[in-house]
């Protein structure tokens, strides 16, 4: 396999990621005539002032350890396996996990500010395809070694496309926290309404 067949076999499974994303976008600054004008609208409205010195995380509301109702294949890539398709062990017996869906993780939740600028906007796609080519060479050339890397690239890669935004918006001054959550089942308690998010 050469570095473009890696290349087009892996980008589909980043594009699947980004949708494991969580954005909390906030404006710099605090009266704004521009975000009222954008956001407010004919609805109530209001503005809610955050510390950007406080801490925000994601609370996971669901104690279980393992999913209620898994899907198929939901624990498909639990294990490392054999040749043979069977589950490697430890020396103590123990099955070799390459990734537990139900092991709680959150990634990222700092402040970062939106990218306007279209030069750097340039710069963050190609430095993101620099790295995406070399996370692909390693995976070729040292597949055992290569394969945490490049499975955590896609979060940092979407990070940095999350931060990009039309230079239109500048007025805006936003700032964003973008998080990853897993497993999403013990966080998410909600689903897109007409009016914006509903408890589920």
């Amino acid at each position: 396999m050469d570095v473009v067949e890696g290349l087009e076999e892996y980008i589909p499974e980043v594009r699947a990621r980004s949708r494991d994303s969580f954005i909390l976008s906030a404006s710099s600054d605090g009266d704004s005539l521009t975000m009222w004008r954008y956001y407010g609208r004919d609805q109530v409205s209001f503005a809610v002032g955050l510390d950007r010195s406080e801490t925000l995380v994601p609370v996971a509301r669901f104690e279980k350890d393992s999913h209620p109702s898994p899907f198929a294949d939901y624990y498909v890539d639990k294990y490392d396996l054999n040749d043979d398709g069977q589950i490697l062990k430890h020396p103590n017996g123990s099955p070799v996990v390459n990734f537990d869906p139900d092991s709680m993780s959150i990634l990222g939740g700092e402040w970062k500010l939106v990218v306007y600028d279209q030069a750097q906007q340039s710069k963050i796609v190609t430095e993101i395809f620099e790295s995406l080519r070399r996370g692909v060479e390693k995976s070729i050339s040292t597949p055992e070694d290569g394969r945490l890397g490049i499975w955590f690239f896609p979060y940092f890669m979407n990070e940095s496309l999350d931060l990009i935004k039309n230079d239109g918006f500048r007025d805006e001054r936003e700032e964003r926290i973008i998080v990853w959550l897993n497993p999403d089942w013990k966080f998410v308690f909600h689903r897109p309404g007409p009016f914006g998010l509903v408890p589920s």
